[in-house]
């Protein structure tokens, strides 16, 4: 008897190291598939206070939320590139495993991070003018690369964020910093003194291998109070004046916020 119950427990201990490993097996098997995102614009009728069609204008991210069939969100709040073909923009592929998936945020960014374009939610108002609006539904299967396009909306001066679904289409305060910044160049009696000079800002986010110039402004012989976006991670500021050595660095948004309680001193030195 008590040889029959080893092998009995025995039995259902391989019975469920097979299921266990089968299921271990099965999951393996979905593979994450690349999948790009792109979008369709829809005209609302209302050109107020746009520059122009998405033909011209800077477009350059998607920002939005993607979420699995349990609810999860796998990516959220996440800002995609875009890079336009004729007339086309497409996102480089971001990866997800087979399954069903839905789109609960979607809105077009340009090179400034503004908000251009967005995708209105179903319980809206202005929800008729396109053909699927949020959630969005798509489907990722195997050894196939999907493309994602939803419908998007022009966002103009008049255009109120709850239409759309959303608290707001500016950076709220706390995504700001602010710091201040101070040139100082070498005077008489060999002192440092407050000087003018020019400020570019270039910016970019961790999983962006390049910089790009953002934004230029004059500095002024004094504390001058410069604002930062927590849209990106990571500032080079790069200081010029005629006759002097132009002052380069790299800080994180972190570093820049520390700059409002002891300003960023820059001393320039003499060109020779």
């Amino acid at each position: 008897m008590k040889n029959l119950k080893f092998f009995y427990v025995v039995g259902i201990n391989c019975l469920l190291s097979m299921l266990l490993s089968s299921c271990q097996e099965e999951e393996n098997l979905l593979k994450e598939q690349e999948v790009q995102f792109s979008f369709a614009v829809v005209n609302s009728g209302s050109d107020v206070g746009r520059s122009g069609s998405s033909e011209t204008e800077n477009i350059r991210y998607v920002y939005l939320t993607i979420k699995d069939e349990t609810g999860k969100a796998v990516y959220a709040w996440h800002t995609a590139q875009l890079h336009k073909f004729g007339s086309h923009y497409i996102t480089k592929p971001l990866l997800l495993k087979e399954g069903n998936y839905t789109i609960t945020n979607y809105a077009i960014m340009d090179s400034a991070r503004n908000f251009v374009y967005a995708t209105p939610r179903e319980d809206r108002n202005i929800s008729y003018l396109v053909e699927d609006p949020l959630p969005v539904e798509f489907t990722v299967s195997k050894d196939d690369i999907t493309e994602v396009k939803p419908e998007v909306i022009p966002i103009d001066l008049s255009s109120d964020p709850k239409d759309f679904g959303y608290a707001s289409f500016g950076l709220n305060e706390i995504d700001i910093v602010h710091g201040y910044i101070a040139v100082l160049t070498r005077g008489d009696y060999d002192r440092f003194i407050l000087s003018n000079a020019d400020l570019e800002i270039y910016a970019r986010d961790w999983q962006e291998p390049h910089y790009e110039l953002i934004k230029e402004r004059d500095l002024y012989a004094k504390n001058n109070l410069v604002t930062f976006s927590r849209a990106y991670n990571q500032y080079r500021l790069r200081i010029n004046k005629p006759g002097y050595i132009t002052y380069e660095d790299v800080f994180s948004i972190t570093e820049l916020g520390h700059f409002y309680h002891r300003p960023l001193q820059v001393y320039l030195q003499k060109a020779e």
